[in-house]
């Protein structure tokens, strides 16, 4: 006892690696132990050893009755490793109506967030809100007990306080359910249903599924977009719209085709707001952080000029490839400095650390097997080609003649191999990091050919 006490100490105190070791002890004293089991497994998935804590779990997981403890770590390890259909499963198996592990209960209404099960997500967020406030409460209580004893009020609160929390009814159909035909949703609403558990609630990308994903949602208050048409580089309603309908291939955003068009211009719409706001904090921020007096008229000036999208860039008609324009383009590649982060092959680098605005990993795309975040369309090359991609290390290339951005378009897409690869947010942090400090991994993932 004295030991798993020491180990959750550590734990609490993010010291992994100490705790770790005392629930090694703990397994070599019990091997049967569930406890000591379940302690290294969660401790290996901490410290990113993901598969590891799979392997711990295997013999206690393939029982045919699971415990809810087991369960409950299994999901979270199929979670970090992308695997979110796997991790559902799981979760239902982990009688979350009675758990009280914070982490636990976020992990499911991730899971179930990112699967589409939006009232099993609204009722497990609405219990770790729940709960975190009675702990706040209680925490408060105690130092009003401290400071007079004989606070009675405070000591009968205390007291149901530590009554069992009951589990929040799910939320009502109307709010919690999508209105697919309907049309009548605000965008608001919209937002709150289909992209707050990853982009947060107010858009600054801290939502609750952000954590298991790879790469970070986006922060829409004051990141950039990466997909845009236009020639200043802020994106056009129909860019938010159609990066909401196709979604981003390679990353964990999805495509929201299912959704109306009027739908997704609301919340095309949405983010647009969202980003005013965000420009307008942070310049507010930045007047006040220089001791500079706020000016409305300039304030209102400064989010319509860095939030108002140019002109559409006007793009050619590509017809069929031919040898003599991949030919030119493989010349244009090399001529530009393409192979430096896309490799000579265009495989990518294991030599250059990219990073985005956000100071967080952004590796470069494998050209070849990995698919094209904006379509693989000749018009979508062209523009992440012409444009870039803003937020990221990928440059524009606006010094390009029309003629050679059209040849080094056919050149990528002759570089491009099938079938596609197909990453886990965990393989696909795996091998960013890995591209980041130079050590090259085997290919990983799943083709798309072998998956179907």
């Amino acid at each position: 006892m004295a030991r798993t006490a020491l180990a959750h100490l550590l734990e609490e105190q993010e010291r992994f690696d100490e705790a770790l070791e005392q629930y090694l002890e703990l397994a070599a004293e019990g091997p049967e132990s569930e406890t000591a089991n379940v302690g290294v497994a969660r401790l290996l998935r901490k410290l990113g050893r993901v598969d590891d804590a799979r392997v711990v779990l295997e013999a206690l997981a393939s029982r045919p009755q699971v415990s809810p403890g087991v369960a409950a770590e299994m999901g979270q390890i199929e979670l970090d490793s992308g695997n979110v259909d796997a991790a559902a499963r799981w979760f239902d198996r982990a009688d979350l109506d009675q758990a009280h592990a914070d982490e636990t209960l976020r992990a499911a209404g991730s899971t179930f967030a990112l699967g589409g099960q939006l009232p099993s997500a609204e009722r497990l967020f609405a219990r770790v809100d729940a709960l975190r406030n009675r702990s706040l409460r209680y925490q408060d209580l105690q130092i009003r007990l401290a400071v007079d004893p004989h606070d009675a009020a405070a000591a009968g609160e205390l007291e149901r306080t530590l009554a069992p929390l009951e589990a929040p009814s799910p939320a009502p159909a109307s709010v919690t359910q999508p209105h697919h035909g309907q049309g009548h949703e605000s965008a608001a609403e919209l937002y709150a249903l289909h992209c707050a558990a990853c982009h947060g609630a107010n858009g600054d990308g801290n939502g609750w599924a952000a954590r298991h994903l790879f790469p970070w949602p986006r922060d829409l208050r004051t990141g950039k977009t990466r997909l845009v048409s236009t020639d200043n580089g802020i994106p056009s309603l129909d860019d938010l719209e159609s990066g909401i309908e196709r979604g981003m291939p390679g990353t964990a955003m999805p495509a929201f085709d299912n959704l109306s068009a009027d739908q997704r211009m609301l919340l095309a719409r949405e983010v647009r707001r969202l980003n005013r706001e965000g420009v307008r904090e942070q310049f507010i921020a930045a007047l006040e952080s220089e001791g500079e007096e706020v000016d409305e008229d300039e304030v209102r000036d400064v989010v319509e000029l860095c939030t108002t999208p140019g002109d559409a860039v006007c793009v050619p008609q590509f017809g069929p490839p031919d040898a003599r324009a991949i030919a030119r383009g493989k010349e244009v590649y090399f001529a530009m400095g393409c192979d430096n982060c896309h490799g000579a092959d265009g495989t990518g680098t294991w030599d250059t650390p990219l990073f985005d605005e956000k100071g967080r990993v952004s590796p470069p795309r494998d050209l070849a097997y990995d698919p094209f975040k904006g379509g693989s369309e000749p018009e979508s090359i062209y523009l992440r080609v012409l444009l870039g991609m803003p937020g990221t290390p990928h440059p524009a290339c606006s010094n390009l003649a029309e003629q050679q951005l059209v040849a080094l378009v056919e050149y990528c897409r002759w570089l491009s191999r099938e079938p596609k690869r197909v990453l886990g947010n965990h393989q696909r942090a795996l091998e960013a990091t890995s591209r980041a400090y130079g050590e090259p991994l085997p290919l990983a993932g799943v083709s798309q050919g072998a998956r179907e």
